[in-house]
C-alpha cells in the first residue's frame, strides 16, 4: 500500500558553496575522503599482514639453515 501524498514532505537541498566544501590537495571531499577511510585503513592491514608473513618466513628459513 503506498502512502499518501500529504504524509511525505519533500526535504529541502541546502547548495554548499565550493568554498565550504573544502577539498584536500587529492581534489577529494572530506565526506569522500571519510567514506574511503575504512578501505585505505583495511588495505594497509592486509599490507602489513603479508609484510609479518613474509618476515616471518624468511626468519623461519635462515633459522633452518
Amino acid at each position: 500500500m503506498k502512502k499518501p501524498k500529504h504524509w511525505t514532505q519533500p526535504s529541502v537541498r541546502i547548495h554548499e558553496t565550493r568554498d565550504d566544501r573544502g577539498r584536500a590537495w587529492s581534489g577529494k571531499t572530506a565526506n569522500s575522503k571519510v567514506r574511503s577511510e575504512p578501505r585505505q585503513m583495511a588495505a594497509i592491514e592486509r599490507d602489513a599482514e603479508t609484510k609479518q608473513a613474509y618476515q616471518a618466513t624468511e626468519a623461519k628459513n635462515l633459522a633452518t639453515d
